[in-house]
């Protein structure tokens, strides 16, 4: 993405979102095989579910209703489930049209998902390095993540090993767990029950993130413009 679409923007800084089940995602490797050596070598995409997914996205009045249908959603999840007991194994994260994740367990960073992690950050870091700008990661907590945070002001085992990832490569990372675990507010008012979140959570994180990258840009020696 940063390829194809960052680079054009001449970003002063570039962002990466990352949440704990990027994790899986990086190891199912739907977009990149990775060699022993590192290098990145493109995956071809499979050319039936992109079909698919790009003949719904530009089918008129699919997003209007998925927006504002409640029966539209209702058919879609369905759809989901069906598709789910069909071809997803009992672990989750099958490839395909839809994917799911199995039970979190011990968290989603085992040796095969860290390693594609480094060496996806590694690229990136270069990549965003060839156009001058700067990287910093923003970790995104799950319910489950704000939870623990509160009750033993501890960070959960992917937080911890993509801290580790960060550090290592000597780029800057900013957690919003403590933000949100210090909100004070309750833990519905921040998550819905399937686990994204609520519009409180959103403007918590705007405000916490909108100070956050002003001042890293002033460190780094470029401001902020007031409409960027």
């Amino acid at each position: 993405m940063f390829q194809t679409r960052g680079t054009g923007l001449e970003p002063d800084l570039t962002v990466l979102a990352f949440f704990s089940n990027d994790f899986a995602d990086n190891a199912r490797g739907d977009y990149y095989q990775i060699e022993a050596d590192g290098k990145l070598v493109t995956q071809q995409m499979g050319c039936k579910q992109s079909a698919i997914k790009s003949f719904l996205f530009n089918f008129p009045g699919y997003n209007w209703l998925i927006s504002w249908s409640q029966a539209a959603n209702l058919v879609k999840q369905a759809g989901i489930a069906w598709v789910l007991r069909k071809h997803n194994p009992a672990g989750g994260s099958a490839a395909g049209l839809v994917i799911s994740y199995g039970d979190r367990g011990k968290g989603y960073a085992d040796e095969k998902s860290r390693r594609a992690t480094a060496v996806y950050l590694k690229h990136l870091q270069e990549e965003v390095q060839k156009v001058g700008s700067s990287l910093l990661i923003v970790y995104i907590p799950s319910f489950e993540e704000v939870q623990k945070f509160r009750g033993k002001n501890v960070i959960s085992k992917d937080e911890e090993v993509l801290k580790e990832l960060v550090s290592t490569q000597g780029e800057a990372m900013v957690s919003l767990t403590p933000v949100l675990a210090a909100s004070g507010e309750s833990l519905p008012r921040l998550y819905y029950a399937e686990g994204h979140w609520t519009p409180r959570a959103h403007s918590l994180a705007a405000k916490y993130l909108g100070a956050q990258l002003k001042n890293y840009l002033e460190q780094q020696g470029r401001p902020a413009a007031p409409n960027r």
